[in-house]
């Protein structure tokens, strides 16, 4: 219900605080992916499920989102100009 100049507005406000979560969690996933890279981490159950695989896919996945998260603001920029300069 917003007009458009707000909406693009605010995207671009609260982008800061989606950069700062997806740093976050990539900057968290790398130590996580290390750590359980070092030790080979494995469930301690019977089974000894390998949980340093899964761990290594969570920087990949961060990157991901955070390339999302530019592709969005430069969208958001561009539109900001173009209709509204």
């Amino acid at each position: 219900m917003l007009p458009d100049r707000v909406k693009v507005v605010t995207d671009l406000v609260t982008s800061v605080f989606f950069f700062v979560f997806a740093v976050t969690l990539m900057v968290t996933g790398f130590i996580f992916m290390s750590d359980a890279i070092d030790v080979f981490e494995v469930s301690f159950t019977e089974w000894a499920i390998q949980y340093w695989p899964v761990k290594i896919t969570i920087v990949p996945g961060a990157l991901l989102l955070l390339f999302q998260g530019i592709s969005k603001l430069i969208k958001d920029i561009a539109l900001l100009k173009i209709r509204f300069a």
